[in-house]
């Protein structure tokens, strides 16, 4: 668990993680998936931070070409990966980000929950899972974990180590305050931010974003029709991405990608949104993936995951509030939620000494994520290495699980209508958009269309399903090195995080996430 195993001596550390290796037939195995094997290898679906992770019975061959990474499921999300001049990306990252994280421990204190031998048999039984400490095996080296229990953050904690061994932070235990990057995740955290707007009669989500966004053109001449409500349920009509390789790309590889967005404009995302930028391939719609709405009109199209409309309403959010975006969702969300661990930058990692490195996982299956771009994918992914903060709306979070599982309470404590964050009808919507309480049943929500990991139905940012025989709304992320699983059940008053340092972890632990609430909700551990 959190300091289980914390030799500072390289041998003994490793000597103490191949035991661990040995020890994975424990009783303490199927604790967390009755009989499945945890570690089941990951087939990724299509999508840029989008789409979903299925579990597979087989591993694929070593030689095999999984299809294109990313997904709400953890698979992984290209478009937050390094560019070729990390210190370039660095550098436009920090000087956009203007709301600066704490960068001390002073300034966000340690989490210190409550001891509960059901949370540390939960933590022990997920320690003797880290044999993805050793190097290149493509599992984590560590992972934490959250608990919201009726209604209140009463538990948090972690088990591994922040790096493999041999990668620089393999003898530092993960903890509740570990820094991760949650990737597409952070889209419900767009959510609730654009809901506070609605709240305070800046954003209309029935109204079309040209009402804000003047000067707008979508490829097939139906700006007009597109609202935040289409947005925010993935109903829109536009494709799936925009950015995820050219919103990645430095501006030594690609002059008209991420640096011209950071220099030419106030923000990124009115750089990437502008008319000169939306006048010229791939951006006017030609590659038939950027801004068009191919796949219908809004509102009448089918569900389709989509990065570059969340962006656009993170877009629509900046004009409304009159902030760059990390900087409104600091003071909308990361703030009043005590989320002080929380922020978009490689900076707001390393600011504490508390983080976890990606692992390489993706060069032991025979694929590595944009290696054009310069990254050697069986080393780390440093925080550093960063995709262009135009992408934050959709995927650019870094936080701790004790950050989320602070978020998980506040937003629970909103539907029962204590207004901390949103009204007790914005929050409501955010799940229901049609009508409806989340507890109970919702109206409005958006049909995937067909049974996915994660439910078949989306909100505001969230799908549904139903697990352990409860409505559990959730959204997962993952990107090159990171993932997470977000999970929050409102008529239990209850709430699970779990964060990973591998784009596998959001499939890989889901498992957790079940045992944490059987053994909570049911008293079944």
């Amino acid at each position: 668990m959190n300091s289980a195993v914390t030799s500072g001596n390289s041998d003994a550390h490793e000597d103490q993680l191949r035991a661990l290796q040995a020890d994975r037939s424990s009783p303490l195995d199927t604790r967390f998936n009755r009989g499945v094997v945890l570690w089941l290898p990951l087939v990724l679906s299509a999508g840029c931070g989008s789409g979903s992770v299925k579990l597979s019975d087989t591993a694929p061959p070593a030689d095999a070409t999984p299809g294109e990474p990313g997904g709400p499921g953890g698979s992984a999300d290209t478009s937050d990966s390094a560019g070729t001049d990390s210190a370039t990306d660095s550098a436009t990252d920090s000087a956009t980000d203007t709301a600066t994280p704490p960068d001390t421990d002073e300034a966000c204190p340690t989490y210190e929950g409550a001891s509960d031998p059901r949370f540390d048999g939960l933590l022990s039984g997920l320690e003797a899972y880290f044999t993805g400490a050793l190097p290149y095996d493509g599992l984590p080296s560590g992972a934490s974990v959250a608990l919201v229990v009726d209604g209140a953050l009463r538990y948090a904690g972690g088990a591994g180590f922040q790096s493999k061994i041999g990668q620089g932070r393999s003898d530092r235990p993960v903890d509740a305050d570990t820094r991760f990057w949650i990737a597409s995740t952070s889209k419900w955290i767009t959510a609730v931010g654009a809901m506070s707007l609605v709240d305070d009669g800046l954003l209309d989500p029935d109204a079309p974003v040209t009402g804000l966004l003047t000067d707008y053109t979508e490829s097939y001449g139906r700006q007009d029709d597109i609202t935040l409500h289409h947005l925010l349920r993935m109903k829109s009509g536009l494709g799936n991405d925009g950015g995820c390789y050219l919103m990645s790309v430095s501006a030594s590889e690609w002059p008209d990608g991420c640096a011209r967005f950071v220099s030419d404009f106030d923000t990124p995302l009115e750089g990437m949104f502008h008319p000169s930028t939306l006048a010229v391939p791939p951006y006017d719609g030609s590659l038939g993936v950027y801004n068009a709405t191919l796949y219908g009109a809004p509102g009448a199209a089918d569900w389709l995951y989509s990065n570059w409309g969340i962006m656009l309403a993170g877009r629509a959010m900046e004009v409304a509030a009159e902030r760059e975006f990390s900087e409104l969702i600091r003071e909308r969300v990361f703030d009043p939620a005590a989320m002080c661990g929380a922020g978009f930058t490689g900076e707001a990692m390393t600011g504490s000494d508390n983080y976890a490195l990606g692992a390489g996982a993706s060069a032991i299956e025979g694929y590595c994520p944009e290696p054009e771009l310069g990254h050697d994918c069986a080393q780390p992914w440093e925080p550093d290495e960063i995709a262009c903060p135009g992408r934050n709306p959709n995927g650019g979070v870094r936080a701790s699980a004790a950050d989320l599982g602070r978020l998980a309470e506040v937003m629970l404590a909103d539907l029962r209508g204590e207004e901390r964050l949103l009204s007790l009808a914005s929050a409501r919507r955010m799940y229901c958009p049609g009508g409806g309480d989340p507890a109970t049943g919702c109206e409005g929500r958006a049909s995937t269309g067909a049974p996915t990991d994660w439910g078949d139905t989306y909100g505001y940012c969230n799908f549904l399903d139903t697990i352990e025989g409860y409505k559990v709304y959730s959204h997962g992320g993952g990107r090159a090195g990171y993932g997470a699983v977000f999970r929050i059940v409102p008529e239990a008053d209850f709430a699970v995080v779990v964060l990973g340092n591998d784009e596998g972890v959001v499939g890989s632990l889901a498992p957790v996430a079940d045992y944490a609430m059987r053994c909570f909700l049911e008293d079944d551990c």
